[in-house]
Formats: structure tokens, C-alpha cells, sequence
């Protein structure tokens, strides 16, 4: 087998780390991977080094536009440095550069060493999963996860838990609604269903609180929501269904489709609308909203406007979907740390404001995410535990 120059393999793993390479490409790289043992040996840990804690104190190091220079000066003949560049293209220039150097100073490292130190991955956070808390009108506490079980929730009326979807249904129905306020409660890294009494069927998202009775009477269904949940409001056009949110407003609805996002440490509450017609009033007076409108509330000035979505797009997490439309980092940061339960750690607020489109799966690896940003981007993920350290590259 021709001998393949150092660079250039160093060029072809780092283009099998960010994923870009070319079936010729491939080739090459596995009849190298083939040729020595060793070569696997190097290679199988190499992919794993993008966990590695040294090669990344040592990407935060590096100076892209003199790297950069370095590589286009490079003594390799015309043809080559021309196929590198357009690796690159491809890639990205800075996150290139920085991958191809870590792996060449890992290749300096360890590859001539007799024996090379194995790189071990790094743990990572797991996806959120279907867990909750019910706190019945009693105080009794019931843990809703991986379960089937029967709830007695009154003297009168029991419940049902199949460990992803707590429902009222059966409830037996009454003249008078229930005095007795249930409450169920889905941390960070959770989410769950609730079926109503009246068969409104509930979807909370992680880091949110839902308080309701345990059976809707012949007066008006209210119930009272902080954080994010999508709402399939039983149709009844007698019994107007209410959602007090954050004691600043009320959403009233006779049967229809929507979402609300209403969390405590966020400016504003969106309010989208999937099907039917809601309105929504506060102390200045009531928007009506058609299908694919959002009212935004913003609670520093108490002002509220409406604009035109695609509704889809703020229920797709029901589905395990996170659909990106131009949002900043910061806001996908916090999706992501509530869904992970993860403590975001900023050390450059300009970081924030970068802006991306696309989709990310809920349960998808975390890492592979992380990996997809710093793609996009010059910042840089540290994870230690539950922690994100973000910083610039």
C-alpha cells in the first residue's frame, strides 16, 4: 500500500469526526485504518477524544486565523492543499482547523508511543423521561413513574396511573365540582399526560405545575398552570374552560387545540393556537387569536401583542421534536437544560445571541447535540456531570 503522508490522515479523521467525508474519502481512510493495528488502535480512541479534557483546554488555546495560515502555507504539494481546502469548505474553516490541530497534537502525543492511553468517553446527560409528582387535595403525595396504579383521590373518586398518563376519566360525574384541588407536578428532566375529568387531555413539558379539581360541576372548568403544557380542551359550549397563568392572565376556551409557555424565570407568556379560537384577558383587556396566531405577554410592561406562526412548530416537543426558527442560544439552552436537567454555566454572554435553525430530537444523545452546535458556532461545551460550561472557542 502507498504510504499516506501524516497530514493527511490527520485531515481524514478529522473530517470522519465532524462527519464530512467523501465516499473516495472513506476509502482512503479505512485501507489506512486496515493496514496496521496500531492505526486502529489510534484511530477508534481518536474518535473519542472530542470528550477528551485536554483537547479541549487545548482547542480553547488555539488561535484559528494563525492555524488557518499555517495550513494554507503547508508544504504539500498543490493538489493536496487544494483537496484539504476543500475538505474545509466543507466543514467550516475555524471548527476544521480546530479539530484537524487537536488531532494532529493527539497524533504527536500518543501514535508513537509503544502503547497508547486509552481515552475514555465521557458521561454524558440522559434525556428526560415520563415521571411527576401528584399531590392530592389530603397532602398525600403519590410518585407517578414506571407504574400502573389505582389512586383513591377523594372519599368519592379514584384515579388511574399508567405511569405516563394520570387520568380522571372515570370519575364519576356530580352535580357540584369537587372542592378538593389536585396537583401534579413534572421536574426537570420529566414530562407526562393528564386526562380530566371531562376528558381534556393535558401534555406537561419538564419544570411545570398543573393545579385542577378533581371533577369539573355544572359552573365553569378552571384550572391553573405554570410552565408549558398543550392543552385538547373537551368540547362544551355551556362550561367555558379556563387557564389562570401565572396570576397575570386568563386563557378561555369552549374546545380547541394550543399550547402555553408560562415559566417563572422567562420574560414573556406565549399563548399558540393549533385549532378553534381562544382569548386571552388581563387587567387591559382581551385578544382573540385564530389557528397559527401566538399572543405574546410580556410582563415587565404588562403589554401583550399577537403575531403569525406556524403553530406546529410550538407543540412539535409533544411529539419529541424541537423545532428551531432563528432562536438565540440562550433559548434553546434553557429547553435543553429543562429536558436534561442541566445547570447552564455562561463564561461569554456574547454566546447567547447566536441564532440557530433546524430540529433536535428530545431523546437524542446529548452529546451528539453538543456536537451539532459547536459545529455551527466558535463556542464550546464543557459537561462535568449535569453541568454545561459554555464558552468561546
Amino acid at each position: 500500500m502507498k504510504q499516506i503522508p501524516e497530514k493527511r490522515i490527520i485531515t481524514l479523521i478529522a473530517g470522519k469526526m465532524i462527519g464530512v467525508l467523501t465516499e473516495s474519502e472513506e476509502k482512503e481512510l479505512q485501507q489506512w485504518i486496515t493496514a496496521d493495528s496500531k492505526n486502529r488502535v489510534f484511530y477508534e480512541q481518536m474518535l473519542r477524544t472530542e470528550y477528551r479534557k485536554e483537547r479541549n483546554e487545548y482547542i480553547e488555546n488555539l488561535n484559528i486565523d494563525e492555524k488557518w495560515e499555517c495550513t494554507q502555507t503547508s508544504n504539500l504539494g498543490n493538489g493536496q492543499r487544494q483537496k484539504r481546502i476543500t475538505l474545509f469548505k466543507r466543514i467550516g474553516i475555524a471548527a476544521s482547523i480546530a479539530v484537524m490541530v487537536s488531532v494532529g497534537w493527539i497524533w504527536n502525543k500518543e501514535y508513537n508511543k509503544d502503547t497508547v492511553i486509552s481515552l475514555t468517553r465521557m458521561e454524558m446527560p440522559s434525556p428526560g423521561s415520563f415521571k411527576a409528582m401528584l399531590i392530592a387535595g389530603n397532602g398525600c403525595q403519590y410518585r407517578l413513574q414506571d407504574t400502573t396504579l389505582r389512586i383513591s383521590v377523594d372519599s368519592c373518586f379514584t384515579v388511574v396511573n399508567n405511569g405516563k398518563q394520570l387520568s380522571y376519566a372515570n370519575v364519576l360525574e356530580t352535580s357540584t365540582e369537587s372542592e378538593e384541588q389536585n396537583t401534579i407536578i413534572v421536574p426537570r428532566g420529566g414530562e407526562y399526560e393528564v386526562v380530566l375529568s371531562d376528558q381534556t387531555k393535558i401534555y406537561l413539558n419538564a419544570d411545570s405545575k398543573l393545579t385542577f379539581p378533581v371533577h369539573f360541576g355544572k359552573g365553569k372548568r378552571e384550572v391553573e398552570l405554570e410552565g408549558e403544557a398543550y392543552f385538547i380542551v373537551s368540547k362544551d359550549s355551556i362550561h367555558p374552560f379556563i387557564i389562570r397563568v401565572g396570576n397575570r392572565l386568563n386563557v378561555e376556551v369552549l374546545g380547541t387545540e394550543f399550547n402555553i409557555t408560562a415559566y417563572p424565570d422567562e420574560n414573556t407568556i406565549a399563548t399558540t393556537l393549533n385549532q378553534g379560537s381562544v382569548q386571552i384577558s388581563d387587567q387591559q383587556g382581551i385578544l382573540k387569536l385564530q389557528p397559527n396566531q401566538q399572543s405574546i405577554f410580556f410582563k415587565e410592561t404588562g403589554k401583550m401583542e399577537c403575531r403569525r406562526v406556524d403553530a406546529s412548530i410550538y407543540s412539535a416537543w409533544t411529539e419529541g421534536r424541537i423545532i428551531l426558527e432563528n432562536i438565540p442560544l440562550k433559548e434553546l439552552m434553557n429547553r435543553l437544560s429543562r429536558w436534561y436537567d442541566l445547570q447552564v454555566v455562561w463564561h461569554d454572554e456574547k454566546s447567547k445571541d447566536y441564532h440557530f435553525s433546524g430540529e433536535i430530537l428530545r431523546y437524542e444523545n446529548f452529546s451528539e447535540i453538543l456536537t451539532m452546535l459547536e459545529k455551527a458556532t466558535s463556542v464550546h461545551f464543557d459537561v462535568t456531570g449535569n453541568q454545561v460550561n459554555i464558552r468561546k472557542k
